[in-house]
Parts: C-alpha cells; sequence; structure tokens
C-alpha cells in the first residue's frame, strides 16, 4: 500500500480507474485500456497486479507501460506459502485519451490480473509518503500505513487464490 501525497496547498482528485475484465489464466502479460481524461501537472498513473504461480520467479512484472511509455517500479510482495504477489507501478504526467496498460509478466502465470488509476493533485517529486505490505496463507491480511502528508490517498493491490474468493482493502 502506498500513500500518495498531495502537492502543497492542492485536493488529490480522481481522474479514472480501470481494470482488465476477465480473469487471465495461464498468461504471460496484461493488457487493457485506461482513460486519462485531464491533464494536470500533477497527475499520476498507479498501477497494481497480482499474480498467482507456483514459480517465484515467473511472479514478477518484468515491465509496465502505459501507451508505450514505461511505468516506474514502487514496490513487489511475495508470499511463498500460496504462490501469490502483488507489484504496484507509478507514472507522473501520463498520456491523455483511452490508451493501453501493458503489464509483461517474467515468465508465464497459472493467473493474474491488474487494475489501474490515474489521479490529480499529486506531489511529483515526492508521490509515496508511506509504504506497507503484509500477506498471510489463510485469515485477515492487514498492513497499516501511516501517512506523513495530510489528505493523502492510499493505493493498494490484493489478490485472493480462494475459488470465488474475495478482499477488500479498507481504512480503519
Amino acid at each position: 500500500l502506498e500513500g500518495l501525497t498531495p502537492t502543497a496547498g492542492a485536493a488529490i482528485s480522481l481522474d479514472a480507474v480501470s481494470d482488465q475484465t476477465t480473469d487471465s489464466t495461464t498468461v504471460s502479460s496484461l493488457s487493457w485500456t485506461h482513460t486519462v481524461t485531464a491533464s494536470a501537472s500533477t497527475t499520476v498513473l498507479a498501477v497494481g497486479v497480482g499474480m498467482i504461480d507456483a514459480t517465484a520467479a515467473d511472479r514478477t512484472v518484468k515491465a509496465l507501460t502505459f501507451n508505450g511509455d514505461s511505468l516506474f517500479p514502487v514496490r513487489e510482495d511475495d508470499e511463498n506459502t500460496d504462490n501469490i504477489s502483488t507489484a504496484v507501478w507509478e507514472m507522473p504526467d501520463p498520456d491523455l485519451g483511452a490508451l493501453t496498460v501493458t503489464a509483461t509478466l517474467n515468465g508465464t502465470n497459472s493467473y493474474a490480473d491488474g487494475g489501474a488509476l490515474s489521479i490529480h493533485g499529486v506531489d511529483h517529486y515526492t508521490p509515496i509518503d508511506a509504504q506497507a505490505s503484509s500477506a498471510a496463507a489463510s485469515g485477515n491480511v492487514a498492513a497499516v500505513v501511516t501517512t506523513v502528508a495530510n489528505n493523502s490517498w492510499v493505493f493498494g493491490a490484493g489478490i485472493s487464490i480462494l475459488d470465488n474468493g474475495t478482499y477488500a482493502i479498507s481504512p480503519n
């Protein structure tokens, strides 16, 4: 999870949310359309990817692009007991329009999924002011993020291995 830092005197506002709409099995890449609707010098695109595979080296993200431009890795977290991992990448000042997000995985995964969020009002020089991660083989997963700046937003990536399983990311 990451706390996205607001710019001085500005509030963070939502631009758009997207996700890969179908489950992907036996996959080495993901792609979907994300629409950045407005330009601002403080716009950031954040992308999360969840992966499941028995081979740890396969369940990492090799590259992530938006309209062919590279995003920057923020963090990847792995839980070896259940062979799951998540990755979060970001990009300041993404291109405008309905464009393609492409995640290239390090190898073929049994399952992978992804989603993206674009927001305005984020400090490009220090977009992330706090991070935390957590994984569990069963039961609840919890991570605590204490942001430094007021009015920060939290972006999280998660994955469930249960058949018809669900997960929730919520503040306390």
